[in-house]
């Protein structure tokens, strides 16, 4: 980017001087404001991750878009218009 910094936005919805970086206390606040188990802490966190990429892992994505039913199917109720738990 021509030695421009693009800095990221802030987390306002945690609050005042939330952060706009990944950290521990970032994560740990994300939980806690949405009612989340903090697994991530309990897994060790930002440290274990590290340890975890050190030992060496493989980048695996999927793009994908599907703009007819708002990209639901995957992980929520679909279709809208049914009982979330009729199979």
């Amino acid at each position: 980017q021509d030695g421009k910094v693009i800095e990221n936005s802030e987390a306002t919805i945690l609050g005042p001087n939330a952060g706009n970086s990944v950290t521990d206390e970032l994560c740990s606040k994300q939980k806690a404001k949405f009612g989340d188990p903090d697994d991530f802490a309990a897994k060790g966190a930002l440290k274990s991750m590290g340890e975890a990429l050190d030992r060496g892992m493989v980048l695996v994505l999927s793009l994908w878009d599907d703009s007819d039913v708002n990209m639901l199917w995957l992980d929520s109720a679909w279709p809208t218009d049914e009982a979330p738990r009729k199979p």
